[in-house]
């Protein structure tokens, strides 16, 4: 199989900084005047499943039935995932603990470990990452064997369909919630945007960026004047889908190019995701501390500001905790394959 080069997408990069933008504002502004607004900020999230689905198939397309490469996809997803959101929840367990409030043990190993519950992890938005995971463990069996892999896929989208559409889309078992969940196409739409990018089957598809903004402006104006509720996946993925299936192409093309400050932005968007409820909190609890909306009145322009915060205090984490937490892990499986080589030509 062919192996891929490993090209950082800027496009990517910039929707990427983009939706964490979006999620801050979605949560730092929902109980302000300005809600309306950016009450549909929320669709970050379906971005960040779209734009995840992409750069694993993309990047890990040359490890497609190679056994070998199993483990070196396990850390790599486990670096990306779980040391950073450790260090975050632990600070959030602190801060949360100061304030006197504590947490049964049972609640803390799932939120820990992301294993699904009724009630959200602890970081909040965390909640997504379990839905990272699950994907993350079916793309395992495309690394241990293709055709196998290629049927659980089909059989997969076919049955979130079927239960999507279906007279009642509610178990009553938790898993089984989550692996159905329509959510779960979003991954899928970006893996096959990552297909017809590898097998070069994008040839001209601008149109395809007009036709998604056509379909969010549609998607807004449904549900802002309650025309007709439409699920996310509807409203958000598949015009999603359109617009990185267009940018990649001009990108492709040489036809665009994406700011630095939102490529950087993007890089940091992680950081900025799983903090910026913590510093939300700890501002609005400060300002209530001190009476400040008893004294001055709430302000719209106060939310803004600590969501200026929030994004700058996301990106100082990134810069000097993320990054460098992530240089050192890759230099660890870099060494993990460096041994794994040597064990392989002494054999040989």
């Amino acid at each position: 199989m062919e192996v891929l080069p490993r090209k950082n997408f800027k496009t990517l990069q910039l929707l990427r900084g983009i939706a964490a933008l979006a999620v801050v504002l979605f949560h730092g502004l929902e109980h302000t005047n300005l809600k309306n607004i950016f009450n549909y900020g929320s669709a970050g999230v379906d971005l960040f499943f779209i734009i995840s689905g992409f750069i694993i198939m993309y990047i890990h397309y040359s490890d497609i039935g190679k056994r070998k490469s199993l483990k070196s996809f396990l850390y790599k997803r486990f670096v990306r995932i779980f040391p950073t959101y450790w260090i975050v929840t632990i600070s959030y367990i602190a801060l949360i603990s100061i304030f006197g409030h504590n947490l049964s043990i049972e609640y803390i190993l799932k939120s820990f470990f992301l294993v699904p519950q009724l009630t959200q992890p602890i970081i909040g938005v965390a909640w997504t990452l379990e839905f990272e995971i699950l994907f993350y463990i079916v793309f395992c069996f495309f690394i241990l064997h293709r055709k196998i892999a290629n049927f659980l896929f089909y059989s997969w989208a076919i049955l979130i369909i079927f239960f999507f559409i279906g007279p009642s889309n509610s178990l009553d078992n938790l898993f089984l919630n989550r692996i159905l969940s329509p959510l779960n196409l979003e991954f899928l739409f970006g893996c096959g945007i990552a297909l017809l990018v590898i097998k070069n089957k994008i040839k001209n598809v601008k149109w395809t960026i007009l036709l998604g903004i056509i379909g969010l402006v549609l998607s807004i104006c449904l549900d802002y004047f309650s025309i007709m509720e439409v699920h996310r996946v509807i409203a958000w993925g598949i015009p999603f889908t359109l617009i990185i299936l267009g940018l990649i192409n001009l990108e492709q093309r040489r036809e665009v190019n994406a700011p630095k400050f939102f490529i950087y932005l993007g890089n940091a968007s992680y950081s900025i995701y799983l903090t910026h409820l913590i510093t939300i909190l700890l501002f609005e609890t400060l300002l209530e501390k001190i009476n400040f909306y008893e004294k001055y009145g709430f302000l719209d322009m106060i939310p803004i500001i600590i969501c200026i915060f929030s994004v700058s205090f996301g990106c100082i984490f990134y810069s000097f905790i993320e990054r460098p937490l992530l240089n050192f892990m890759k230099l660890k499986v870099i060494n993990i394959n460096s041994k794994d080589v040597d064990i392989r030509k002494k054999l040989a």
